[in-house]
């Protein structure tokens, strides 16, 4: 063990403030910027796609069948939407932007929520153990969303995988 390093006190509890910076502001921070990015990546998406759905009647109107090569032209554009379409909503399917932005969304407000109402100290924090009913109550709300994650990456497998939960080979 280094001279800088102290050995842990598992009698000491941990300090409110530091638990409040290190486990609730980071956990809050991070929720916030998962919940963004996934919300960006869920327009960008949307955006994409209905630009390319509204581009192939448009394009209708250009296959001239009088024209080999413009009538091909439009073909092959019209083809390539529809095939980025269908990746696209594949991708929002295998990735689930939506879900994702809105658990995470939801999970960041449960945390701000419970923060907020200790530092009032409104009920339930307003009694002697307040502190550890918070604590308590904010790695429940971490726990189940460790369990949703884990249910989603498992589902996100089977649906690569091509599995179905509810068949079996017989």
């Amino acid at each position: 063990m280094s001279e800088t390093t102290k050995p842990i006190d598992c009698n000491t509890a941990i300090d409110c403030s530091i638990y409040m910076t290190q486990r609730v502001e980071d956990q809050i921070d991070w929720m916030n910027k998962q919940s963004k990015k996934n919300k960006r990546f869920y327009f960008f998406i949307k955006a994409i796609e209905v630009i390319s759905a509204a581009l192939i009647p448009f394009l209708a109107i250009f296959n001239d069948k009088t024209n080999a090569v413009v009538s091909h032209n439009v073909n092959v554009a019209t083809a390539a939407l529809g095939v980025l379409i269908v990746i696209l909503n594949g991708l929002q399917q295998l990735k689930k932007y939506y879900d994702n932005w809105i658990r995470y969304r939801n999970t960041a407000e449960q945390l701000l929520k419970e923060k907020f109402l200790f530092l009032t100290r409104t009920a339930p924090y307003n009694t002697a153990d307040g502190y550890n009913k918070f604590v308590q109550n904010t790695e429940s709300i971490l726990g189940n969303e460790n369990v949703k994650w884990i249910s989603d990456m498992s589902q996100k497998q089977q649906d690569a995988s091509g599995e179905d939960k509810g068949k079996k080979d017989g």
